[in-house]
């Protein structure tokens, strides 16, 4: 080597092992953190699943009942009525399990999340 070239050599900047170590830190504690925000996330997404499902039933319930109500108030019940009213329960349980469904899965999933990153805090 040429006294050039080491001078060349010996003028470049070292790294610090400290450096390397928290470069390595840092690339290692990324995906931790990716992985905190997806868990969160996906609570965030279970709450607001089962928060809709309430709301469905809160929504639902007062038109059942108004249907029913305008039924009874009638002399004569009409079977047009009265099968609506059935069919709107039917489709009410159907979303109902539905929604139900999807917040079980939601659950399942934070589950695997939480089994892919065993470290916890």
């Amino acid at each position: 080597m040429s006294d050039f070239e080491s001078l060349m050599v010996s003028q470049r900047p070292k790294r610090e092992p400290k450096d390397n170590a928290a470069a390595a830190a840092a690339e290692e504690e990324a995906p931790r953190q990716r992985s905190r925000r997806m868990q969160s996330d996906m609570m965030a997404t279970s709450k607001e699943t089962n928060s809709t499902s309430t709301g469905l039933v809160t929504a639902f319930n007062p038109i059942a009942a108004a249907i029913k109500s305008l039924a009874a108030s009638r002399n004569t019940p009409s079977y047009e009525l009265q099968t609506d009213i059935a069919d709107l329960k039917e489709r009410f349980n159907e979303i109902s399990d539905q929604m139900s469904a999807m917040h079980g899965q939601m659950g399942t999933m934070m589950a695997i999340f939480q089994r892919m990153n065993p470290q916890k805090e």
